[in-house]
């Protein structure tokens, strides 16, 4: 239990960093994450197929390829082996849903910042952020990109929370503490940190 406290408080620590953005970056940030969504999806627009959704993803990717995403930080690939990744860690109908504008999040969302793998010197991750409305319900959609050594930059995963969600989940926290830290758990929690801190700590 003492190696996993001390495992998930360097990675809060490591993910906190990313956050060094000026206070005009801040307010920018903030300004577009509580704005009008960038984009509009419906959970009906991709079916399920028999139940399955990470076959579903990977089958709508294989029939709509996607242009790279031109972003502040250059092109972006949209991949087969990406989206195989990003359902491979959770699947839910509304990451579904948000399928088809994940460009959007990227092209027109803030960049939140990148940081180098905690684990993986060789990797680094660059952060996004938007919000879309899914079947009329503004959501903030959070996009995690990677890049391997000298190669491109793809989508690696994405997650989906309300704010609400995203002010709960610092509201009973102290900022850095080991305890937190293996309360929270998962890296979605991680995600939503980075979101908490850019939206509600002065």
């Amino acid at each position: 239990m003492k190696i996993f406290c001390v495992y998930k408080a360097e990675v809060f620590i490591q993910i906190m960093k990313i956050l060094n953005i000026s206070k005009e970056e801040k307010a920018k940030i903030i300004t577009i994450l509580t704005g009008y969504p960038v984009a509009f999806a419906l959970s009906s627009d991709i079916p399920i197929i028999n139940g399955n959704i990470i076959t579903t993803a990977i089958l709508w990717i294989e029939n709509n390829p996607q242009e790279p995403a031109n972003t502040v930080i250059g092109e972006i690939e949209i991949t087969r082996r990406g989206i195989r990744d990003d359902f491979s860690h959770v699947a839910f109908p509304e990451k579904l849903a948000v399928l088809p504008v994940i460009r959007n999040v990227l092209e027109q969302g803030a960049y939140l910042g990148e940081k180098q793998d905690f684990r993986r010197m060789k990797i680094q991750n660059y952060y996004f952020a938007a919000p879309v409305a899914i079947d009329g319900n503004k959501k903030i959609v959070f996009v995690r990109v990677r890049k391997k050594g000298i190669g491109k930059r793809r989508f690696y995963i994405h997650d989906i929370y309300t704010l609400n969600e995203i002010k709960k989940s610092g509201a009973n926290k102290t900022t850095g503490t080991a305890q937190n830290v293996q309360n929270k758990g998962k890296a979605p929690d991680l995600y939503k940190s980075i979101l908490y801190e850019v939206l509600y700590v002065k």
